[in-house]
C-alpha cells in the first residue's frame, strides 16, 4: 500500500492580497447581479454567490497561516450556509464567479475570472497523487475558464487558459488554452415498440 505524505501548507498569502482577490470576486458577483431585476448592492454579503467566496477567502488567509481551526470554521460556516464545499487549502484567483453555490466542490488552484455554474467542481479522485503545483493529485486551472453546470476537472491535470467545459463533461486529461468540451449527443439506447403499447 503506497503511503501519500500530506500536501504542504502553503506560503502564507498577504492580507492585501486576500483583500484584492476579494475586491475583485465583489465586482464580478455585482455585474453579475446588475442584470437581475430587485438586487440590491448593499446586501451583497448575504447573496450564497458572494458569501461563499467571502468565507472561502478567509478559511484559504488563515490556512496559510497555519491557523488551522479558525481555518476549518470559516470552510465549515460556507458550507452550512451556502452548499459550496470550498476546500481551505484551494487556492483560487481573483474574480471568481459561482453561479450556484450548493453542490460546488472545489479543491487545487484555479486562475483569475474563472466562472463555476451549478453542481460543477475540481478536485482529486482519479487515485494519481502525481504534484503539478495545486497538491498530490490536485488540477489546475488557468485564467477564465468557465466550467458549465455538472461539469468536473478530475486529477492532476493542467487546464489552459480560457478553457470552455460544457455541461456534465468529465475532464480527465490537461487541455490546451482555448479548447472547448462538448458533450457527446444523447443517444436512444431502448425505444418502445408501439405495436406493443
Amino acid at each position: 500500500m503506497e503511503v501519500v505524505a500530506p500536501a504542504p501548507v502553503p506560503a502564507p498569502i498577504l492580507w492585501s492580497e486576500t483583500r484584492r482577490r476579494m475586491a475583485a470576486d465583489r465586482a464580478r458577483v455585482l455585474d453579475a447581479l446588475a442584470t437581475m431585476p430587485g438586487q440590491r448592492p448593499w446586501l451583497l454579503i448575504v447573496h450564497p454567490c458572494y458569501l461563499c467566496l467571502w468565507l472561502h477567502r478567509l478559511a484559504h488567509h488563515f490556512h496559510t497561516r497555519r491557523a488551522f481551526l479558525r481555518s476549518r470554521f470559516c470552510w465549515h460556516l460556507g458550507l452550512m450556509l451556502t452548499g459550496a464545499d470550498i476546500s481551505p487549502m484551494a487556492d483560487l484567483g481573483g474574480g471568481l464567479f459561482i453561479s450556484h453555490p450548493s453542490g460546488i466542490g472545489l479543491i487545487g488552484r484555479l486562475g483569475e475570472r474563472c466562472t463555476l455554474h451549478a453542481q460543477s467542481g475540481a478536485g482529486g479522485g482519479s487515485g494519481l497523487t502525481t504534484d503539478i503545483g495545486a497538491g498530490p493529485g490536485l488540477p489546475v486551472l488557468g485564467d477564465d475558464v468557465v466550467l458549465e453546470p455538472g461539469a468536473l476537472v478530475f486529477g492532476p491535470v493542467k487546464i489552459g487558459n480560457r478553457v470552455h467545459v460544457g455541461v456534465r463533461c468529465t475532464v480527465t486529461k490537461s487541455l490546451p488554452d482555448g479548447s472547448v468540451v462538448i458533450p457527446l449527443e444523447p443517444r436512444v439506447l431502448v425505444q418502445d415498440d408501439p405495436v406493443r403499447a
